[in-house]
């Protein structure tokens, strides 16, 4: 555990909530060179630097933290909370320029009366690691304990509490009143730009000037668009180099042996039985491909018939799992339909009026199936 500080700062901003709670704002610290009274009553200067203040580890632990009436003298846990909270921080901080500002709820009559009444003060309680480099005193590690409204920011009791709470207890006043006008206006010197909050993907919210905030945004957008479509073309990458290797493999595979006629068999007549199922839920006219295989029809009838769009580089296994819950409400009179499609190819295709309509159209379905199987199998 580091050495114990406490820095003094000003509620500017409050509203009263549905419930009759006060949010407000706390402006609680400040980058830059912080003066402290030693217990002699000698000034020592604490450098606290901008990436030291708003480092988001240190701001996480500001959040969901007690907010008391005065500093407590014992550290706030679960057995004395109950008694000490009159309210607790939220996931609110905004930083403007070198402020550091802390959104907090409270609860308790006393202490929304003592604000509404004028009781403005407030203070951060909070551990930290001390560094000296050239000579100089730097914070690092900040770990906020708790928040306290003040009636009574310099000397007197608070002093003494800080005393007795830890011995390395110094306080300063990081905040005055005379910073209301930097806090607010931290571009006065810029012709009062425009000021819109920009919240940064690790959770801080900053106040920018409009324009920059519109850039800001514009590239958080194409940093956005660009890693959609970096994500896109990895993902085709990983699937053209999938199906290469799935052709080479295949082509590999009839360069060594044929299959046998039975397997050619087996093959041409799953794709016939799978048409033959899904064929008459496709709009009328509709020609299959017979090239296709039976998976390759099932994923063709689940996209096209039933909108299913989750099925791009999905595992056959997957397909033919989806396709199974869908085929028990395929047509019951799906083969009389086939039958029907296959008379309407011979009629397009019989070369004499002698020859079996049906046993001709499946001639050809079995020659383009077979032609099919050899050529991409």
């Amino acid at each position: 555990m580091g050495e114990r500080r406490i820095d003094s700062g000003r509620i500017f901003k409050s509203e009263i909530t549905p419930e009759g709670f006060l949010r407000v704002w706390m402006t609680v610290s400040r980058a830059g060179k912080l003066r402290y009274r030693n217990h002699d009553g000698s000034i020592r200067t604490e450098i606290v630097e901008p990436k030291e203040l708003f480092r988001s580890d240190s701001l996480d632990t500001a959040w969901g933290k007690p907010v008391t009436i005065h500093h407590p003298k014992e550290r706030i846990n679960i057995d004395n909370a109950r008694d000490l909270m009159r309210g607790m921080t939220q996931q609110g901080i905004v930083i403007n320029d070198n402020f550091l500002t802390i959104a907090a709820v409270f609860t308790d009559r006393e202490a929304i009366d003592a604000i509404n009444n004028g009781l403005d003060k407030v203070s951060a309680g909070y551990d930290v690691d001390i560094v000296e480099r050239s000579d100089e005193l730097y914070q690092t590690n900040r770990i906020y304990e708790h928040f306290a409204l003040t009636n009574r920011p310099r000397g007197g009791d608070e002093l003494e509490v800080h005393h007795t709470y830890h011995q390395d207890t110094f306080r300063c006043d990081a905040v005055l009143e005379s910073d209301r006008d930097a806090i607010f206006n931290p571009s006065q010197q810029k012709n009062m730009v425009d000021k819109r909050q920009i919240r940064l993907d690790s959770g801080i919210s900053y106040d920018v000037d409009s324009d920059l905030a519109g850039e800001i945004s514009k590239l958080q957008s194409d940093r956005d668009t660009q890693k959609q479509r970096a994500d896109e073309a990895e993902k085709q990458r990983d699937r053209f180099e999938g199906e290469l290797s799935g052709v080479k493999s295949e082509l590999q595979s009839l360069q060594d042996s044929r299959q046998d006629e039975e397997a050619i068999a087996s093959e041409m007549k799953l794709r016939l039985d799978t048409w033959a199922e899904v064929l008459p839920s496709f709009p009328e006219g509709f020609q299959p491909d017979y090239k296709l295989n039976s998976t390759q029809i099932k994923q063709k009838y689940l996209e096209e018939v039933r909108g299913r769009t989750d099925l791009k580089n999905r595992s056959d296994e997957y397909i033919d799992a989806v396709y199974s819950v869908y085929s028990l409400h395929l047509d019951s009179d799906a083969k009389r339909k086939t039958t029907q499609h296959l008379d309407s190819l011979n009629n397009q295709s019989c070369e004499s009026p002698q020859e079996n309509p049906l046993e001709s159209a499946r001639e050809k379905v079995r020659k383009d199936t077979e032609a099919a199987y050899r050529g991409t199998n």
